[in-house]
């Protein structure tokens, strides 16, 4: 996997859990340690929506850019990882990602994000393409991966397979995709396939 690191902005610091500084100050009485559980848990919900929100914004922001570039854009994550806040941009092209092309894509949206300000906090970029399991998220995806194996997830369970199917990529229709499962085809829907990747095969 290919990662770029272009910015070094200082990270934020972090601070005890709300849990654990009344815990220090009142003691451990079961009823107030409850009582701020449930803070904390609601801090923890908020936070998740609000780095679901950045994700979103980042998407839009940036899709437009990349495509420009002639690569796409596969995933944005936005999570705190080791040394602080990461936004990491997965990209991907026809012919794979080299380190000129996570280059360009750092360079090309570092401004934008910048004028935006669309995470309001410290952060660092970071550009990569995917795993060698990299996600199946549309019909393009799979396109892109036919004759490789791909482990698939569905929401409904398929007649004789259950839930899971691990099988060859054979074709890709408007709605559907075609796995060789052991010498048989099996057709599932795009509407039922929950999660999907790329098996790494050794």
């Amino acid at each position: 996997m290919l990662w770029l690191d272009l910015n070094n902005t200082p990270s934020l610091r972090t601070v005890a859990s709300p849990v654990s500084m009344f815990l220090e100050k009142v003691g451990r009485k079961p009823a107030f340690f409850v009582f701020w559980a449930r803070l904390y848990y609601m801090k923890k919900v908020i936070q998740t929506e609000a780095q679901l929100g950045v994700i979103a914004a980042v998407s839009d922001a940036v899709a437009p850019v990349i495509d420009e570039l002639d690569l796409e854009l596969v995933e944005v994550q936005f999570r705190p990882e080791s040394g602080g806040w990461v936004l990491r941009l997965i990209i991907d092209g026809e012919s794979g990602i080299t380190l000129d092309h996570c280059t360009a894509v750092s360079r090309a949206v570092s401004d934008l994000l910048d004028v935006e300000d669309m995470v309001g906090h410290a952060y660092r970029l970071e550009v990569s393409s995917p795993g060698m399991d990299r996600p199946l998220r549309n019909l393009k995806d799979f396109q892109r991966c036919l004759g490789k194996k791909a482990k698939v997830t569905t929401s409904e369970p398929l007649e004789g397979y259950g839930s899971m199917v691990i099988g060859v990529i054979k074709a890709v229709a408007d709605d559907s995709v075609t796995f060789t499962v052991e010498g048989e085809n099996v057709v599932i829907p795009l509407t039922i396939v929950a999660k999907a990747k790329l098996v790494v095969e050794f």
